[in-house]
């Protein structure tokens, strides 16, 4: 669980990373290295070489868990990064909810964006093709659904339910 300092640093990453993602499509990398090593620091001076390990672990697992859909071109860089920092803030259990939480989130947004595009039943309708040739995918759409939203609501509800659970 994160101390209030690494709290802190997490709701202004996750607030940013939302409002860029929603508003430009994009995570800067200032914002995910920048949060990624403020927490490193913050975990070396207040916890030591043990916290910091925690630290690179939890970026290391979570960028590990986002690149191979990053590789696949299922989303984007700056979600991958943003996961890293979270991990970095968190650790690795805390990271690892922190993504079943936003995959789970990221689908029922991404359910409620093909609605809203009127593009579900396209979806569905060619889903078989979609799951045998994922990089030559026919369901290519102009505009894509930002998935940094959901990675910081994810982790805010993992949050939520360690503070709850301690």
């Amino acid at each position: 669980m994160m101390n209030n300092l690494l709290t802190a640093m997490f709701v202004v990453a996750a607030a940013w990373a939302t409002y860029t993602d929603l508003k430009h499509r994009r995570i800067a990398n200032w914002l995910t290295f920048g949060a990624a090593g403020a927490a490193l620091a913050a975990r070396l001076v207040m916890g030591g070489p043990p916290a910091l390990l925690d630290g690179v672990e939890g970026w290391l697992a979570g960028v590990g868990i986002l690149l191979i859909p990053f590789v696949l071109g299922w989303m984007g860089a700056g979600d991958v990064k943003l996961l890293g920092a979270f991990g970095a803030l968190g650790g690795v259990d805390f990271v690892v909810q922190s993504a079943l939480y936003g995959c789970i989130l990221g689908g029922i947004l991404a359910v409620a964006f093909l609605i809203r595009e009127k593009k579900l039943w396209f979806v569905l309708s060619n889903l078989f093709i979609y799951i045998r040739h994922p990089l030559g995918s026919v369901l290519e759409a102009k505009r894509r659904m930002p998935f940094g939203p959901a990675l910081a609501a994810g982790a805010a509800l993992s949050m939520v339910i360690a503070r709850g659970a301690a």
